[in-house]
């Protein structure tokens, strides 16, 4: 049986240092990542172009407010879209493997059955099904979007995710990177 291929989806709008431990965090599982640049700031931008070279990284470039004007789940099918891989997960910057994560192992073993796999959350109660075949399911929904099509969810948790620390080095960034979110967080619901 040969290994399936997974691409890591993910996007931002700056946060470089948080992203940097989400890509390692997932270096040894995603062969690809693919990055939705909504950056704000040109150096956050060249800090990206900077992990190019230790990093398989696809940039798609995206107009900073796409989210705002689109929703999170045209901008997660529109990234996703960009990858070679039919397997994607979905990770948001900051976020990263707490503990053991047994991706490939059971992707190997299970892939055939299943096209929707999940993680859990030590804060969280639900399951997070973020690694799915992207020509079988996509994402719908305008906020707390959810993976909809002919979804077979595998019932066993791939790893368990924690959030990493945003970047708050720099008080004016991390204050402009926090009150766009807000904003679009606002006009979405």
């Amino acid at each position: 049986m040969s290994e399936r291929k997974i691409s890591l989806i993910t996007m931002g709008q700056g946060n470089m240092k948080a992203l940097k431990k989400t890509l390692d965090s997932f270096k040894d599982v995603c062969n690809e990542v693919v990055y939705g640049d909504l950056l704000i700031f040109e150096e956050d931008r060249l800090l990206l172009k900077e992990y190019q070279k230790e990093y398989n990284l696809k940039i798609v470039p995206l107009v900073f407010n796409h989210i705002f004007k689109n929703g999170f789940a045209k901008t997660l099918n529109d990234i996703a879209f960009h990858a070679t891989n039919d397997f994607v997960l979905y990770m948001n910057t900051s976020e990263v493997v707490d503990g053991e994560q047994r991706i490939l192992r059971l992707m190997n073993e299970m892939f055939h059955e299943y096209n929707c796999f999940a993680f859990d959350h030590a804060q969280e109660s639900h399951s997070w099904f973020r690694l799915y075949n992207r020509h079988e399911v996509w994402w719908d929904g305008v906020i707390h979007e959810e993976l909809i099509g002919n979804r077979k969810d595998c019932p066993y948790y791939l790893f368990r995710m924690k959030d990493e620390e945003k970047d708050n080095d720099d008080t004016f960034k991390a204050k402009v990177y926090n009150d766009i979110k807000e904003i679009c967080y606002f006009y979405q619901y």
